[in-house]
């Protein structure tokens, strides 16, 4: 009976080890398309949030960059344009940026924003690409961070 359980404590500590070195391989290999992000400013115009962010472009290449709002704990997309005229998939160069969007707040009362990217980014193990989704920055109380 003890040696079933010392089999069962190595097969534990194996399994534990393993999704260890699973989930540490994945954070160390995992392409970063953007880091130092900085909320310079956020101001809102009627139900239109301003925001500037400044970030430093890495690597990757952007597919999509969507907004989320949070009312009651119940989330939806946003509507956003460029406050510089840019598309946007606009893909940056690398280097030093800035963000100037323009938020559409809707009528809810938004507990929290999210401004989230996914980009295609080089895959370290493979050919082909490596598809990368973040949460670029966070603004909570929108509609009170202005005023």
């Amino acid at each position: 009976m003890n040696g079933s359980w010392t089999g069962l404590g190595v097969g534990v500590s194996f399994l534990l080890g393993s999704v260890t070195w699973s989930i540490a391989s994945d954070w160390l290999t995992q392409s970063t398309p953007y880091r130092n992000v900085e909320i310079v400013s956020t101001e809102i115009d009627a139900r239109t949030l301003h925001l500037v962010a400044t970030f430093e472009k890495v690597e990757c290449e952007i597919k999509a960059l969507r907004v989320v709002g949070y009312a009651s704990s119940v989330t939806g997309f946003l509507d956003w344009s460029d406050d510089d005229g840019l598309p946007e998939d606009e893909d940056r160069q690398e280097g030093f940026q800035t963000l100037r969007i323009a938020i559409d707040l809707g009528d809810e009362i938004l507990s929290k924003i999210e401004i989230r990217t996914t980009h295609a980014c080089p895959s370290r193990d493979a050919d082909d690409a490596t598809y990368v989704d973040r949460v670029f920055a966070t603004i909570h109380n929108p509609r009170l961070e202005s005023e």
